[in-house]
């Protein structure tokens, strides 16, 4: 309802009308109205010095209008680095779909979000004019793939290129190596990172490197409660799965960079009371090394407290702990051999490797909350699926694990040779159902609520029903980019 001034000094009786009206809705009602006695008035009135004001020469005759002026509505946000002819909901868009980013939705109901807070990009967003360009670039990117309606590659260039202009003026003085100035850094390389632009923006991850060596290591960023530390040794990470080199931060420096509580099994020694529950089966894995071996137990034991914590059997799972977790087991796997480097003599031990790396590549989502592609490790999924099958039904069933966990990290279910091989599969096994397929499965690294419907899907391929969960699957994809979208 707009306001409305009124000057006592012209009451017309279209005014005095308004004024009784609005006294009649009842604002006064119950109130006592004290009014000063006529006579005293008029004694004032007597006495007191006659005073004309000077702007009655300078009033019209004519009738004015009331004006009429409207409320001013503003949320007070103000952002450092707004592009010209930039709306400011634009911005406040990106802070909603940051703000909701987490895990897969997969994923929520065995998770607990509790002590997040608000994403440090946005708090930085407010204080740093680059924090606020670099930010803006990547998220937009991300738009694009969600919405019916993108902003475009252009808007979110105009804010890389600022960025880059900003974060190379923060090189040349002494804020080079503030948290301000790394958290830009960061968000420049997920943008290229975004566009698969991966040896353009390893020179960030670099960068990164050299400023946390000058800031006394990772170690040091990691007690910064942004989370600074994380996210440095998560772009290391993402970095090294794609070009398939080593990490460029060690494995111990991620260790003292990643606080990590679960209790497993490598660290405990293998006790019994955490193996108890594993199907082990009698799957070798006596074949593997000592690394892999360990390796293979701890991300078998994650999927299993995943499973259990979305089945509702265990607590939730703190967030914040799990997403230690997935980055040291990361980085363990980079330890134990790069993507890129030559795969090993033993047939047994490459399967496990590929499978391990797909099974992490699923828990590592884009912005946009899904599984990044990765263009190496399909090529060598797909080299190793073709060749001679391993004898024995242990090596039989690791490849029927590879093949449905590969399927869910690269979208390989509908390549040709991929459904050819996963036919071969299963024509050697007892129960070809999907039941007796996932009895298999459950045996491996795999959780429920991420792989299942991939999984269904290339076993529909293999028995040519691929049609019954096209359905399912179209819904979970909507339902998961409708979340990002609304949130």
């Amino acid at each position: 309802m707009p306001f409305e001034f009124i000057n006592n000094n012209d009451l017309d009786n279209t005014t005095r009308k308004r004024i009784r009206s609005r006294a009649a809705l009842g604002k006064n009602k119950g109130k006592k109205i004290s009014r000063p006695s006529r006579k005293d008035l008029l004694a004032t009135a007597t006495n007191a010095v006659l005073r004309v004001p000077l702007t009655i020469g300078d009033i019209s005759k004519a009738k004015r209008e009331v004006e009429r002026i409207e409320r001013p509505l503003d949320d007070g946000l103000l952002f450092p680095g707004l592009l010209p002819g930039e709306p400011k909901g634009l911005a406040k868009n990106v802070i909603l779909f940051i703000s909701s980013m987490g895990f897969s939705s997969e994923l929520d109901g065995g998770l607990d979000y509790a002590g997040l807070g608000t994403p440090t990009c946005v708090q930085f967003m407010f204080v740093d004019e680059a924090c606020f360009h670099s930010t803006m670039a990547t998220a937009l990117l991300s738009f694009d793939s969600l919405v019916s309606k993108p902003y475009g590659k252009m808007q979110a260039l105009r804010h890389a290129s600022h960025t880059f202009r900003l974060v190379n003026q923060k090189l040349c003085s002494q804020s080079a190596v503030t948290d301000l100035t790394i958290a830009a850094v960061v968000s420049m390389a997920q943008y290229e990172y975004h566009q698969k632009r991966y040896q353009q923006g390893s020179a960030h991850v670099q960068g990164l490197w050299q400023i946390a060596q000058l800031r006394g290591g990772v170690s040091n960023l990691a007690t910064n409660p942004s989370g600074l530390g994380q996210k440095v040794l998560r772009v290391d990470l993402e970095y090294a799965l794609q070009l398939g080199s080593p990490t460029l931060f060690r494995l111990e420096e991620a260790k003292m960079g990643c606080k990590t509580v679960t209790q497993f099994p490598s660290v405990c020694q293998k006790s019994d009371h955490l193996l108890h529950h594993l199907d082990l089966g009698q799957w070798p894995y006596t074949a593997l090394s000592a690394n892999c071996r360990d390796l293979y137990f701890d991300m078998l034991y994650l999927a299993s407290l995943l499973n259990s914590s979305i089945s509702g059997i265990t607590p939730k799972m703190n967030a914040i702990e799990l997403h230690q977790d997935i980055l040291l087991l990361g980085y363990r796997l980079v330890d134990l051999r790069p993507v890129g480097s030559p795969l090993g003599t033993s047939s047994l031990q490459n399967k496990v490797y590929l499978a391990l790396t797909s099974f992490l590549m699923t828990l590592l989502r884009g912005w946009n909350g899904r599984v990044v592609q990765n263009d190496l490790l399909s090529q060598l999924l797909l080299a190793e699926v073709q060749q001679t099958p391993s004898a024995g039904q242990d090596g039989h069933e690791t490849l029927l694990w590879l093949l449905f966990i590969g399927a869910a990290s690269s979208g390989l279910w509908k390549h040709p040779a991929w459904v050819s091989t996963t036919k071969h599969v299963l024509q050697g096994l007892e129960d070809k159902s999907w039941d007796g397929v996932k009895k298999i499965l459950t045996g491996f690294p795999w959780v429920n609520s991420i792989h299942d419907i991939a999984g269904q899907e290339l076993w529909c391929h293999s028995q040519d029903t691929h049609s019954v969960v096209t359905n399912t699957i179209s819904t979970s994809e909507t339902s998961t980019v409708a979340r990002i979208a609304i949130a």
